[in-house]
């Protein structure tokens, strides 16, 4: 290897200088590199961006064995660099020759340009040539072209102004002799001649006739305007209408209208000024008419004229100058403005009989009849407007109409459509129960038809089954033309309404009846049908209901939430009125009056609360498809909601201290029992009859009155009240023998049976109660059978079974359990008499024997357990 690499030393080091040569002189970018090698794909080591001569010479001769074959290796390299040499040669000599073809291809190229530019130059010019000698050509074409058109023109023109000049001189012919009919057809069609001259009007000619035609349009205005005077006495009883002028008047209204709006207008004031006026001067000077009990003469007063407008008007003016909607609008503005002053001068007398309830309600509740009176004549107009003989076409088409909407009232109540199926889900029809094309089920479709289109009436009192959107439109334009004007005052109203609810909470308090005509007979069938509730409740809500409908159907803006306000208050209200009825412990006691009429009190109200909880959620929803969308995010009842929720927890609360305040007498026995002066174990205590008494005769009730739900949450805060009130008295015990812990242990296994049962107490067919309810009663009465068990253990092992039983959860202090077990006394002798040390070895045999006796106790206190 060493001799290998000192030959070779001279050849590395060539080849290393060469490479580094070859580094300093034909080092490229990285850029170009990869560029070149995408150009020229090549697998040759010598074209590699990164090649070293070492490294080259070092793979062909790594050992000194191959450079036995080097001089064969040189002469390839030589040849190949020969090679190489005769193609660099070649591709220089090409080069030069190349760029020689490409000077004299770019030189042939620019003659070539300049050959072209000076084509397209004598093009142009010979393009202008050309150009100016067709504009000579066409130039007097283009004359005549001109004088043709101008020609037309002023034959039109002249055409057009003898036409004009001709219908001016037919025109003040016609005007002279009133002749409307032909001088309405004239007229129009001098107006539309006129138009065609009025960039002219600087001519004389032009001008001339202009003149002309505004003196015809000023005599003819004077004429229509005098023979159309007589329509103003049209309201009169006084003048009967001459119908022989009639036709003369119907056309003298067309030129009226052809005359232009200003004639129009000034005309229909001329008719309805003096009606108005009167009206006016009737119905807000006199003291028969201008008080507001007397509106309803003004509406009896509109329709009359109304009917005299279709007799002696409908004939005459045209259908589209709108004179009778004009002159009901204008009716209603003067009426409104009338209402207005009748208001503000009455209303101050309606705030100083506050103190009058009955003068207060007389006055408000003819307001209200005047306000209802006045939203349905609102109601009424557009079909008073509109009214009139209708023609054959439009009585067929009516028909065709009805037919339609009876058609698909056929549809909607047909068995297949969606309606059915939905009243399928509710009724039975459809489902198997009811077929619906029988008798029956066409009467159930028929009455839920009905249901539907009186929720459709309350919505809007004056819906139209089948009306689409543009007739109702149409029919609501009048809608608070008039009533707009008792907006400011209907706090009276709602002022009315409060009053009334408030008096009807009173009412339905004061009778309400707070009892059940309830019986271990009839339990099992107030069980099995919806709890009962206070009679008061549904009676509010039917109340509030009817309200609602009432102030629907005159306003549903702010007055319908200001009463929405009001009824959010009678909701609070009646909450607490309900709350206060519901018997409390005394302060600083959980004892309750105990009485069966206490129980059904509590469980009427707890069910009147949930009723009252889960309606108020549909009442809302009722609200806010009644009132205007933009009050929508007022009407929220969760407070009151909240209220009744609260008053639920506290009837649950107080009917679970009501019904373990009637066993507090049973297990007081135990506290005053002297357990310790027990000579043997007997059966049961009295307490525990007296207790099972107490709940069977109360218990029963509670089931038969609540919702399942409510009747077991009770059952359980009962059973944990009850065992609490026993544990109680447990320890209140003073010194129990082993004679009274294992009596009292009895007693409260027994107890726990008893417990165990409430759920179905005095129900019939033997039903077994909830496991989890079972599970309970187990967990509440183990904790005092778990302190009898500990008085039970050895007095010497009583610790150890303390802490094997009760551990530390530190319900019971251990000293308590030692005073129920008297050994206070002793264990303070002991402490006394220490002192004196035995041997050991009988202290290992006593602690040994102690240990035995315990583990034998706790044996068999977990086989008791």
């Amino acid at each position: 290897r060493s001799a290998m690499e000192s030959k070779a030393s001279p050849a590395g080091g060539s080849a290393a200088n060469a490479d580094n040569r070859h580094d300093s002189t034909a080092s490229f970018s990285q850029k170009l590199e990869a560029t070149i090698s995408q150009v020229v794909v090549t697998r040759d080591p010598f074209d590699a961006a990164s090649f070293s001569a070492v490294d080259y010479i070092n793979e062909h001769f790594p050992t000194e064995e191959s450079l036995a074959d080097v001089d064969e290796f040189v002469h390839r390299l030589r040849h190949q660099a020969n090679r190489l040499d005769r193609e660099v040669l070649r591709a220089v000599q090409q080069q030069s020759r190349s760029g020689k073809k490409a000077t004299d291809a770019l030189e042939d190229a620019r003659l070539a340009i300049v050959e072209l530019f000076t084509k397209i130059n004598n093009i142009k010019e010979k393009s202008r040539n050309s150009e100016s000698m067709v504009r000579e050509l066409c130039r007097d074409i283009q004359s005549l072209d001109h004088a043709k058109r101008h020609l037309t023109a002023t034959i039109t023109c002249l055409r057009k102004m003898h036409m004009m000049s001709t219908a001016v001189e037919r025109l003040e012919k016609l005007s002279s002799e009133k002749d409307y009919d032909e001088i309405a057809s004239m007229l129009e069609a001098v107006f539309q001649l006129r138009q065609h001259f009025e960039e002219f009007s600087h001519v004389k000619q032009v001008r001339s006739i202009f003149d002309r035609v505004d003196k015809i349009t000023r005599l003819l205005r004077e004429s229509v305007t005098e023979d159309l005077k007589s329509l103003a006495y049209w309201a009169s009883d006084e003048r009967t209408p001459d119908n022989s002028k009639v036709k003369i008047q119907r056309n003298a209204c067309i030129v009226a209208d052809i005359l232009g709006d200003e004639v129009r207008n000034d005309i229909v004031d001329r008719i309805l000024s003096p009606v108005l006026h009167n009206y006016e001067s009737v119905h807000d000077g006199g003291e028969m008419t201008s008080n507001l009990e007397k509106t309803e003469s003004r509406f009896m007063w509109l329709r009359k004229k109304l009917l005299t407008f279709d007799e002696r008007l409908t004939p005459i003016l045209p259908a589209s100058w709108q004179t009778k909607e004009k002159f009901v609008n204008d009716f209603c503005a003067l009426t409104r403005k009338l209402l207005s002053k009748i208001l503000e001068k009455e209303t101050p007398s309606w705030n100083d009989a506050d103190g009058d309830d009955e003068t207060f309600k007389t006055k408000v509740g003819q307001f209200l009849v005047v306000v209802q009176k006045t939203i349905d004549f609102e109601h009424e107009l557009a079909r008073l407007v509109t009214s009139r003989n209708p023609s054959a076409d439009e009585r067929r088409r009516e028909v065709e109409r009805q037919y339609r909407m009876g058609v698909q009232a056929a549809v909607d109540l047909s068995p297949d459509s969606q309606s059915t199926n939905d009243l399928g889900s509710d009724d039975g029809i459809g489902a198997g129960n009811i077929d619906p094309t029988s008798v029956e089920g066409v009467k159930m479709l028929y009455k839920k038809y009905k249901q539907q289109a009186e929720q459709r009436r309350v919505r809007d009192p004056h819906s139209i089954p089948g009306e689409t959107k543009d007739a109702r439109q149409e029919r609501e334009r009048f809608v608070k033309k008039i009533s707009s004007c008792f907006e400011p005052y209907m706090n009276f109203y709602v002022d009315l309404e409060s009053r009334s609810l408030s008096e009807f909470l009173q009412r339905i308090i004061r009778d309400e009846k707070w009892n059940l005509d309830i019986d271990r007979s009839n339990a099992e069938d107030f069980a099995r049908n919806q709890p009962p509730v206070l009679q008061g409740s549904a009676e509010l809500f039917l109340y509030i209901k009817k309200s609602l409908r009432r102030c629907s159907s005159i306003t549903r803006g702010k007055t319908l939430l200001s009463l929405f306000q009001v009824y959010r208050r009678v909701f609070q209200s009646y909450a607490s009125m309900l709350d206060m009825q519901v018997a409390r412990p005394a302060p600083g006691t959980d004892s309750l009056p105990v009485g069966p009429e206490t129980d059904v009190t509590i469980c009427l109200v707890l069910s009147t609360a949930e009723y009252i909880f889960e309606t108020l959620d549909s009442m809302q929803d009722m609200v806010k498809k009644l009132v205007d969308e933009e009050f929508h995010e007022s009407i929220v009842l969760e407070e009151e909601r909240e209220a009744f929720l609260a008053l639920t927890r506290t009837c649950m609360s107080s009917l679970v201290s009501a019904l373990a305040t009637s066993c507090d007498g049973a297990i007081a026995v135990i506290s005053v029992t002297n357990w310790q002066m027990l000579g043997s174990v007997g059966d049961v205590s009295s307490f525990v009859s007296t207790i099972e008494s107490a709940l069977d005769e109360r218990v029963w009730r509670v089931r038969a009155i609540l919702s399942p739900l409510h009747t077991r949450y009770v059952f359980d805060k009962l059973v944990v009240s009850l065992a609490q009130r026993l544990r109680n008295a447990v320890l209140s015990c003073k010194v129990l023998g082993d004679i009274g812990a294992q009596q009292l242990l009895l007693d409260m296994q027994q107890l726990k049976g008893i417990f165990q049962r409430i759920p179905v107490m005095g129900m019939k067919g033997g039903e077994a109660p909830p496991a989890s309810f079972v599970r309970l009663v187990g967990k509440e009465m183990g904790r005092i059978e778990t302190i009898l068990k500990v008085l039970l253990a050895p007095p010497e092992a009583l610790g150890v079974s303390y802490q094997e039983l009760v551990g530390n959860s530190g319900d019971v202090p251990l000293a308590r359990i030692q005073e129920m077990k008297g050994l206070r006394v002793l264990a303070a002798s002991e402490g006394q008499g220490g002192g004196s040390g035995g041997s050991g070895a009988s202290a290992s045999t006593g602690g040994s024997e102690l240990k035995r006796n315990m583990k034998q106790f706790f044996a068999e206190i977990k086989h008791a357990m």
